[in-house]
């Protein structure tokens, strides 16, 4: 039987749980959307694969880091539609 709740790519991080821990235990009553704080898109969703698409069409070499600074997506989402969805490897240059 499924557990209720996020799990895989829908969940946040372990760092975020005890972050969120220690603002509550500081005082904070409600988590809102900050200034300055960047929502990270975490979907596989077909825009996204477009996005990461277009973005190694405009440059064959860009790194995760590129994809991830002009996508918005995490790491692992950026990872994972290369590899997965659109079956790119890392090849070495001998």
């Amino acid at each position: 039987m499924p557990r209720p709740g996020a799990e895989g790519d829908l969940a946040i991080s372990k760092t975020q749980v005890f972050d969120f821990f220690c603002q509550f235990k500081n005082g904070r009553e409600i988590i809102s959307k900050e200034k300055g704080h960047f929502l990270h898109q975490t979907l596989c969703t077909p825009k996204n694969i477009k996005a990461v698409k277009d973005a190694i069409e405009a440059e064959r070499r860009a790194s995760i880091a590129d994809i991830m600074f002009e996508t918005g997506l995490s790491y692992w989402v950026a990872q994972t539609i290369l590899t997965a969805d659109l079956k790119l490897s890392k090849k070495a240059a001998r």
